[in-house]
């Protein structure tokens, strides 16, 4: 299981504990009433459909790891189903924003490059977008991992949500024309700043601060902060497509770089949507692959057009 979603079940799970204790009921075992009622108080909180299918799974797991029986889950996701029906009567737009060029460029603009601070996040957001990268990625890289090659870099993930095992895979990230967004100069200027800084093995994605601190890692929430952060002095959070939408402001997060990527390659006439979905990581046949993807499509892109 990776670690991200082991610290997910943990925090599901405590919530779910407390309700039982606040309504006097038992978390384990759990019937099928209990699990039913929980699912309905979390849809009561407006949680959308595949966060409700997150929480039943993490109670799920955790009673098949304490070696309990696993508890009848038809009634709770008769739940689940039955609200999402009522949400989906109007459609609503997507909440993490596509972060595409034009975004890259207004969020790099607000950072300072003098400091190096600056040059970390420079670095976070151009290689995170270049990459198709998952935060967690991003966090895991080291010193030597990101490398020069001929026509930009060579980057090692050893381990992903989809690799598990740790078998690794080396990204290439071509370099950019425009040297503002250019992953191979922000990749040059990260390893000129860190390369000296206690060896290759070191974590190439530190915290600011004091000596101390420098010397940290980064983890994948701080990593999405750096995004959100950049991202909201650049002014791109945007308001709800649909005015009556009431999830609120759309905020550009960790995944937002990651969906930009997909979005902008696969928006080119010659896009090759295997060889991004490789590039990104996802496994073959993935449908998170394809919700990533939200085309604006028109006649000039049809798949049909020209076939008869």
């Amino acid at each position: 299981m990776a670690e991200n979603t082991r610290r997910s079940y943990a925090s599901h799970w405590r919530q779910y504990t407390a309700w039982c204790a606040e309504v006097g009921r038992v978390d384990r075992p759990a019937t099928a009433a209990t699990l039913a009622a929980y699912m309905d108080h979390l849809a009561d909180r407006a949680l959308v459909e595949s966060t409700l299918s997150a929480h039943l799974a993490a109670i799920v797991a955790m009673h098949c790891a304490a070696g309990d029986q696993s508890p009848g889950t038809l009634a709770a996701r008769r739940v689940i189903v039955d609200r999402a029906r009522q949400t989906r009567r109007r459609p609503r737009g997507p909440t993490r924003p596509d972060c595409c060029p034009p975004d890259l460029r207004a969020m790099v603009a607000t950072l300072d490059l003098s400091t190096a601070a600056g040059l970390r996040d420079r670095a976070v957001i151009l290689l995170g977008w270049a990459m198709a990268a998952r935060r967690s990625e991003i966090a895991a890289l080291n010193i030597a991992d990101v490398c020069d090659a001929a026509h930009g870099l060579r980057v090692t993930v050893r381990a992903s949500k989809t690799d598990q095992a740790a078998k690794g895979v080396v990204v290439r990230v071509p370099a950019g024309r425009n040297p503002e967004l250019c992953p191979r100069r922000a990749g040059a200027c990260l390893d000129r700043l860190l390369g000296w800084q206690g060896g290759t093995r070191r974590p190439a994605v530190r915290a600011s601060g004091s000596a101390r601190q420098r010397r940290r890692r980064l983890f994948g929430q701080a990593i999405a902060a750096i995004i959100t952060a950049a991202a909201a002095a650049a002014g791109l959070d945007k308001p709800p497509a649909d005015p009556l939408d009431d999830a609120g402001l759309r905020r550009y997060t960790g995944h937002s770089t990651r969906r930009g990527f997909v979005t902008t390659a696969l928006a080119r006439k010659d896009a090759d949507a295997a060889a991004i979905a490789e590039h990104g990581r996802w496994t073959r046949g993935s449908n998170a692959f394809w919700n990533y993807y939200e085309p604006d499509r028109d006649w000039d892109k049809h798949p049909g057009d020209g076939l008869l």
